[in-house]
């Protein structure tokens, strides 16, 4: 188990993005859980943020997606089809536990949508140099966090807001704009494969895009989010998979009108923006 030393050294390391909290370690306390499409939701969500999670899963499994976007959406998440079922097994492979915005000493940052916490909190340990990887994490007691892939997602006050704009929009719009990010944050938790063996690339490039858990890289100069870490260097990684998503989900929305879809492609756009080395993200 780490020491508190050891966690200072990690709050350090996040200090202003996980707002981790130093304090000595102490056991969990039992928390109630709801299961939601094979994804347990930690209790701390209010009961409206609960529904619209629900009813993002379950719009996900309307999502019969065909088309270009399906396809590639398909071969980047190695599925077997592009069905609802499918999209919905990979998801909860690696979205395995939901935390709320506010939990305990784990507080979201103002303004931040959703996080994967668990593979947040392996890059930090890994950088540490930390050889136990066991650490306490609030509402959830000790955790082992060998991979990014425990898939630990904390979702922010801003996942949960309704864009204004949309209001008048098909009802699932919404819905496809939350699904993106989880698709994003999922992404998070895989580890790069060799695509025609299936197993973890070894040893792992060295560009930081390429680790586990596909972190993101420093934006460069003169880009509109420079020198944030929230850009990718290609489309592997979670913002390619969040773009292909939200495509191949506007393609499948049969109850969308034109400007409806248009909503969804500014959305998938705006991801793209962040993938700076790539010059046909979609």
């Amino acid at each position: 188990m780490p020491n508190p030393a050891i966690l200072v050294k990690i709050g350090v390391i996040l200090l202003g993005s996980l707002q981790l909290s130093c304090a000595p370690l102490i056991a969990a306390s039992p928390r109630k859980v709801q299961l939601i499409h094979g994804i347990q939701v930690q209790n701390g969500f209010t009961e409206s943020q609960i529904s619209l999670i629900r009813q993002d899963l379950n719009t996900l499994l309307t999502l019969e997606m065909t088309g270009e976007s399906a396809r590639r959406l398909q071969e980047r998440l190695a599925i077997p089809h592009s069905g609802p079922e499918a999209l919905r097994d990979w998801l909860a492979q690696r979205v395995r536990i939901l935390l709320p915005p506010q939990l305990e000493t784990l507080v979201m940052p103002t303004g931040e949508v959703a996080r994967n916490y668990g593979a947040a909190l392996f890059h930090a340990l890994r950088n540490s140099e930390q050889t136990d990887t066991t650490i306490w994490i609030p509402g959830l007691g000790h955790q082992r966090l060998s991979s990014p892939s425990v898939g630990f997602i904390q979702l922010g006050e801003p996942y949960f807001q309704i864009h204004t704009e949309w209001v008048n929009s098909y009802p699932g719009l919404e819905s496809i704009r939350r699904l993106g990010y989880l698709f994003h944050e999922a992404r998070h938790s895989d580890t790069p494969r060799d695509t025609a063996s299936g197993t973890p690339i070894e040893p792992i490039p060295s560009t930081a895009q390429h680790a586990p858990g596909y972190p993101h890289v420093s934006c460069p100069k003169g880009h509109l989010h420079e020198g944030q870490e929230s850009c990718d260097v290609d489309t592997t990684g979670a913002l390619g998979v969040q773009s292909l998503f939200l495509r191949a989900a506007a393609q499948a929305c049969t109850t969308c009108l034109p400007e409806d879809r248009a909503l969804i492609e500014d959305e998938a756009s705006q991801a793209e923006l962040r993938i700076i080395y790539d010059s046909n993200p979609s």
